[in-house]
C-alpha cells in the first residue's frame, strides 16, 4: 500500500475532513515534510521518504480565501543512497536533503541541475535547516554534532 500525503484545505463538502490527497507520493513511510517559504517562486511540497527518494510537488491555488481549492502537481525527483530523513527549502527554491547516507545535497531546483553535496556528518543526518537571515545551512545528525 503506498503512502498518502494529506492536506487539509478545506476541501468540498464531501469530505468532512478536508484533506487532499496528494498523488505520487512515496511508496515508504514518509519522514518529512517541508513547505517552501515566502518568496519563494513557486508553492513546493517537499516529502522525504525511507524509499531514497524526494519528491517535489507544486502547489497550485485555484480559488480565493476562505476555502482554498489546489491542484498538486508533481514535479522532480531526485535520491539519495540511503533512507532520506529531512529537508529544508530556501527563499530562492534551493531544495536542502540529509539522510542515513550522511551526506546532505542542495539542489537547485530552480536552476534545473542536479543534486550534489554540500555537507556531510560521520553518522545520518536527522536534521537540516536554512537561515535566509544568515544565510547559513545548519545540520545536525546521530553524531551529535550540529554544523
Amino acid at each position: 500500500q503506498a503512502s498518502k500525503v494529506r492536506m487539509n484545505f478545506g476541501a468540498a463538502p464531501h469530505n468532512p475532513n478536508k484533506d487532499y490527497e496528494v498523488q505520487g507520493a512515496p511508496p515508504d513511510c514518509i519522514s518529512s515534510l517541508t513547505w517552501s517559504p515566502r518568496g519563494c517562486q513557486k508553492s513546493l511540497l517537499v516529502a522525504t521518504s525511507w524509499d531514497k527518494s524526494v519528491k517535489v510537488w507544486e502547489i497550485q491555488k485555484s480559488n480565493p480565501q476562505p476555502v482554498v481549492q489546489c491542484n498538486a502537481v508533481a514535479g522532480p525527483s531526485h535520491s539519495h543512497d540511503l533512507p532520506v530523513l529531512c529537508s529544508a527549502i530556501s527563499r530562492d527554491c534551493r531544495i536542502f536533503t540529509g539522510g542515513c547516507d550522511k551526506m546532505v545535497k542542495c539542489w537547485e531546483l530552480a536552476a534545473g541541475k542536479q543534486p550534489y553535496q554540500v555537507a556531510a556528518h560521520d553518522q545520518p543526518v536527522k536534521g537540516v535547516a536554512y537561515s535566509e537571515e544568515a544565510g547559513l545551512l545548519i545540520t545536525g545528525g546521530w553524531d551529535n554534532l550540529v554544523k
